[in-house]
């Protein structure tokens, strides 16, 4: 059996290539923050006043995310990294949804108790803004806390487990 000689050259460019493009790629995840500005982000919920379950999510500048979950039943605690594209993700989301104009509460006319309550502080560029949102379910039509709930799913996307809203 011969051996192609054409075909033997041909294996070592094509694996320099791969390797070339895979750098290229953890390259782009490790600057997919251009401004270099540091994101850190805090999620808490509480879903039914003391009778329901508390969240806690707190995102550092490297993509570490530390979550907590209690329950009347037990607690759940888990530390994430998310990689620098779903860091951009959540950069893009916050800044697609203007977080840093949305008012400081946002809650309904008439609050009953045990409700939802929900709240996100953001840090980045400078600015730290914190938004509360009480009793999403009373608010499905406003426009703000449809800004403040897509920002928290982002914050919550990349997690094997999420709050129900």
């Amino acid at each position: 059996m011969a051996v192609n000689p054409i075909r033997g050259a041909m294996v070592v460019p094509a694996i320099s290539l791969v390797l070339s493009l895979l750098s290229a790629l953890a390259a782009h995840q490790v600057s997919a923050n251009p401004s270099g500005d540091p994101l850190v982000v805090e999620a808490w919920l509480s879903t039914a006043g003391p009778y329901g379950d508390v969240w806690s999510a707190k995102l550092a500048a490297d993509g570490r995310l530390q979550l907590q979950v209690l329950r009347t039943s037990g607690e759940v605690n888990g530390v994430f990294q998310l990689t620098g594209i779903q860091m951009a993700n959540l950069r893009s989301v916050i800044h697609a949804q203007s977080f840093f104009k949305l008012p400081a509460q946002i809650t309904p006319t008439t609050v009953a108790l045990h409700e939802p309550d929900f709240r996100l502080e953001v840090k980045s560029g400078g600015h730290v803004h914190k938004v509360a949102l009480y009793s999403p379910e009373d608010l499905a039509k406003d426009i703000n806390a449809r800004r403040f709930l897509e920002v928290w799913k982002a914050v919550f996307a990349p997690l094997p487990v999420k709050p129900a809203w």
